[in-house]
C-alpha cells in the first residue's frame, strides 16, 4: 500500500502540472491505485481473521492497514 501511495502522490503531482486534455488518464490511474489499496486492505483483514497467532497485536495490524488505506483514499 505504501508503494501505491507513493505512486499516487507522483500522479497527483503530474495531474497538477498536466494540461486539461491529459488529466482524465491521470485521474483514472489514481482511481485504479486507490481501488488496489482497498483490495489490499480487504486482504489484510481477511488474512488477519484467519490467522491464530500474529507477529503484532491484531488491533495494531488493523490500524496500520486502515491508516494506509486512508492515506491512499484522500
Amino acid at each position: 500500500m505504501a508503494e501505491r501511495s507513493v505512486e499516487a502522490s507522483g500522479l497527483l503531482e503530474d495531474l497538477l502540472r498536466a494540461e486539461v486534455n491529459q488529466r482524465t488518464h491521470i485521474v483514472d490511474s489514481i482511481k485504479r491505485l486507490e481501488h488496489e489499496c482497498d483490495q489490499l486492505t480487504h486482504e489484510v483483514v481477511t488474512r488477519l481473521d484467519r490467522t491464530f497467532i500474529t507477529p503484532l497485536d491484531r488491533e495494531d495490524i488493523h490500524a496500520l492497514a486502515s491508516g494506509l488505506d486512508d492515506v491512499s483514499s484522500t
